[in-house]
């Protein structure tokens, strides 16, 4: 390559950087804040408008790989997956791994390579790993999300809302696995002496108890955030917004701030003078000074129904079992 095809080279790579940026810049931040216990979405804004998600992708491809197989399986790494460009915790081909290791590096690191190598490993190629996010997906009842890789590097058709990535994120912290890797302030690698810390800055405070951090220059910075007041939970995602942990930190205050925790549980009476013990508790979340109704439907001789709980504009529906009294 001669001086002058250098320079043009760097000059249209420069232009295009600027342009992403100057695209992530015009495409205005989203964000949705959700219960942890009932996944009423309480704050919002865009918070259905599908984005690039960058790196918070990889909640979705850790919580999959869980489902699929177990972290003590021994993983050789590829050529391809130690060739991977952007964060990288510097695979060797041929190397073997344990699958936990790879996805705390995932997690903690944001490493592709241990990215593609879990995929490669679970799935046999990244294309049938994307199929299998995308059906686990569907399944969680997700509808303006679609993974075209398990990295969130940037692809044209590869994107989420912050409302159904809060949803996905939801869900993986029930699976206890997902949540002590993703809670991990640290982790040590049997395979390797050097120590992954946490990248989320907000682990360090006690409401802060998981999360995920992403950056594209087409997605600009996306964050997911977990955060407990006990008995309050939430999640947090932001998608393109500059001062992320800024308004994590503002949307974690004013929304524990504003909130109620209020639990289904026990015996109760129903308006036409049936008594009857919910067996399966449910807790959900609701605002101060907000017009909150109970429907609750039965079935008829069955032991099964139906209680919907009606707050302001937003109803809520749970499956209850319960015992006549």
């Amino acid at each position: 390559m001669t001086g002058k095809t250098l320079i043009a080279a760097c000059r249209y790579f420069w232009f295009g950087c600027f342009f992403l940026q100057l695209y992530s810049d015009q495409v205005h931040a989203a964000y949705a804040v959700i219960d942890a216990d009932s996944g009423r979405l309480l704050e919002e804004q865009q918070a259905h408008t599908s984005l690039p998600p960058a790196s918070i992708t990889k909640i979705w491809t850790v919580f999959v790989a869980l489902q699929e197989a177990q972290g003590h399986e021994a993983v050789q790494i590829s050529q391809h997956a130690s060739n991977q460009e952007g964060s990288s915790v510097y695979l060797e081909a041929k190397e073997t791994w344990s699958l936990e290791s790879l996805l705390y590096a995932t997690m903690l690191q944001s490493g592709n390579d241990a990215a593609v190598a879990v995929a490669e490993h679970v799935a046999g190629s990244e294309e049938a790993f994307a199929g299998l996010m995308n059906e686990y997906a569907r399944e969680a009842g997700v509808s303006s999300t679609w993974f075209q890789n398990h990295s969130g590097l940037h692809e044209d058709g590869h994107f989420v809302s912050a409302y159904d990535m809060a949803l996905l994120f939801k869900i993986a912290m029930q699976d206890t696995r997902f949540r002590v890797i993703v809670s991990a302030k640290q982790y040590r690698p049997q395979e390797r002496n050097t120590l992954w810390v946490n990248k989320h800055r907000l682990d360090t405070n006690d409401q802060a108890l998981a999360g995920k951090t992403g950056y594209t220059l087409a997605s600009g910075r996306t964050l997911i955030s977990y955060f407990e007041q006990p008995p309050k939970k939430i999640v947090v995602v932001s998608l393109n917004e500059r001062n992320d942990w800024k308004l994590h930190e503002q949307l974690r205050d004013s929304t524990f701030q504003k909130v109620l925790h209020e639990t289904v549980e026990g015996e109760y009476v129903t308006a036409d003078g049936t008594k009857l013990k919910v067996s399966k508790p449910f807790a959900y979340l609701s605002k101060t000074e907000e017009l909150t109704t109970h429907i609750v439907r039965l079935q008829n001789k069955q032991t099964t129904g139906e209680w919907t709980i009606q707050l302001g504009e937003t109803a809520l529906s749970f499956p209850i079992t319960y015992s006549m009294e």
